[in-house]
């Protein structure tokens, strides 16, 4: 027997939901929301889902993201951490991509080829921090 198709709560059930909230998982929804926003404009919620998965080390999908945006599931203890992990990367990756674009427009000749080798250092690194963090997937 197949259930009838869910009716998208209003705005008003919504923030009633968040209301409900305690003031700390307030906070790790708002920090969810603007860090997918910042990072990846208005259709945000499925490149969330994999920037977290990534630093979950497991499969968050993009319906889990939207249950806690709308406050329909409590943000859970283990994805505070692979949130952090996931918004200082993205925090990483939006710097390099800034700095990428400024030494475009930039009047100095050399400073696409700074930015160049800034990031073959920061690929670097995040490759070296990706291995020694406990949430990278290992092979063997």
């Amino acid at each position: 027997m197949s259930q009838p198709p869910r009716v998208p709560l209003t705005p008003e059930q919504i923030q009633a939901a968040v209301d409900r909230l305690d003031p700390s998982r307030q906070l790790l929804r708002q920090m969810l929301i603007e860090t997918g926003e910042l990072s990846f404009g208005p259709r945000w919620q499925a490149p969330m889902a994999e920037a977290l998965s990534k630093a979950a080390g497991r499969r968050v999908s993009p319906q889990q993201v939207h249950n806690l945006i709308i406050a329909q599931r409590r943000f859970p203890n283990a994805m505070i951490e692979p949130l952090r992990a996931a918004g200082l990367e993205l925090t990483a990756s939006l710097r390099l991509r800034a700095d990428r674009l400024k030494a475009i427009w930039d009047s100095d000749p050399h400073a696409l080829e700074m930015a160049a080798e800034e990031k073959r250092e920061i690929d670097k690194d995040m490759m070296t921090l990706a291995d020694l963090s406990p949430y990278s997937r290992k092979e063997g």
